[in-house]
């Protein structure tokens, strides 16, 4: 997150009217809109894990390592497992710094082995120019060797606006990923680049080249697996 002048307002109101038509009838309706409005510079980013236990199992953390939604062979983006939103009116970028998932059992119990894994971030993203984009944005980390991958997307448009950079330099064995999400978009502010609006999605799991047989190897054992996952919200001076 970051504030360098900041006064920002979000309301939602609820208008209540009434229209007389006669003295014995009263019909009544209601109205309601979203005002955004902000001052100088402001942007803000909050990510908030889904909890399995409260949808049933079907979506959230924690889950199955085994369990097919999570599967390489998922011809969709993966499990949900968290919700997103952001706003701002000053250009930015995402940052994220990765950590291999790896097994947390009793030591000595499993070899130390990294299973690679891609998170998808999809959202709707509100311009001030009234325009709106779906945008989806993944990193893979891929296998021991192989190189990292990520890309953006703009409704069926691929965007050249993300980078692999390699090892983090600020987290120790992490993968960091560069995104330019607003990366030729017509912003609807004198700026150009920056934006003043609303974005809202999804963060979907599953893994990378890992089939449900290799992870019930003696490789995996049962038991908590966890991965680290920094994302941060950088203004592009």
């Amino acid at each position: 997150m970051m504030k360098r002048g900041i006064l920002s307002v979000l309301l939602i109101l609820l208008l209540s009217f009434s229209l007389f038509s006669s003295a014995d009838s009263i019909h009544e309706f209601t109205r309601s809109f979203t005002i955004q409005a902000g001052r100088s510079e402001f942007s803000t980013l909050v990510i908030t894990p889904i909890s399995s236990q409260t949808e049933n199992y079907r979506i959230g953390m924690p889950f199955n390592i085994e369990d097919v939604q999570v599967q390489s062979t998922n011809l969709t983006t993966g499990r949900t497992i968290a919700e997103w939103s952001l706003i701002s009116n000053t250009e930015f970028d995402i940052l994220i710094d990765a950590k291999p998932m790896k097994y947390i059992g009793s030591e000595g119990s499993s070899p130390d082995i990294p299973i690679p894994y891609m998170l998808t971030f999809d959202c709707d993203l509100s311009l001030a120019s009234g325009g709106q984009e779906n945008i989806s944005f993944y990193f893979d980390m891929g296998e021991t060797g192989e190189s990292d991958n990520c890309g953006i997307s703009h409704g069926d448009t691929q965007i050249d606006a993300a980078e692999a950079l390699g090892d983090s330099p600020t987290h120790p064995g992490a993968k960091s990923f560069e995104f330019d999400i607003l990366s030729g978009l017509s912003s609807g502010l004198a700026e150009g680049g920056a934006f003043l609006g609303s974005l809202n999605g999804t963060i979907d799991f599953k893994f990378t080249r890992i089939t449900s047989e290799e992870l019930a190897s003696s490789d995996y054992p049962a038991g908590q697996y966890e991965a680290e996952v920094i994302v941060t919200l950088r203004e592009v001076e």
